[in-house]
């Protein structure tokens, strides 16, 4: 990530921004090898603990999902490469929560993963909402895929 701060700083020159951010994203590709060659040791599927998938959880994913897909870093990259207006802008930039699930719990019908799903999608149609609101209501209904998703959903 200090590749990305600094290249993010208020003075980098346009040339040494986009060094840091090549930089970033060869690291990131060792980091990628690195996890594969780790998941291969695991007693179980990868895609058990680590796919995108229904649980009772406030998340729509395993729980070495964040790792399998290096989730943090290509999030944190897509935020400071600013690719889209929500990667620069949104709060909720490549959401992987249910709000309403983590605040009230999943006993609440109104609140439903469901809903949540339904009124993020119906806002992204609404102009200046979408950037600033859809998402932080629930994540995309399939997995994000990285690199392609980095600025996927904000081309909606």
């Amino acid at each position: 990530t200090s590749l990305l701060y600094a290249a993010c700083a208020p003075k980098v020159s346009a040339i040494d921004r986009n060094a840091l951010l090549s930089m970033a994203r060869d690291r990131l590709a060792a980091a990628s090898a690195l996890v594969k060659t780790q998941e291969q040791s695991y007693t179980v599927s990868p895609a058990r603990i680590g796919g995108w998938r229904a649980n009772p959880t406030s998340y729509a994913y395993g729980y070495l999902w964040t790792v399998s897909s290096l989730y943090y870093w290509w999030r944190d990259l897509g935020r400071a490469e600013r690719g889209s207006t929500e990667a620069a802008h949104s709060p909720c930039y490549l959401n992987t929560q249910y709000p309403a699930d983590v605040g009230l719990g999943t006993s609440i019908p109104i609140l439903s993963r469901d809903l949540s799903s339904r009124i993020r999608e119906a806002l992204r149609h609404v102009p200046g909402v979408r950037v600033t609101l859809a998402d932080c209501f629930a994540p995309p209904p399939t997995e994000y895929e990285f690199p392609r998703d980095l600025y996927k959903y904000g081309a909606a």
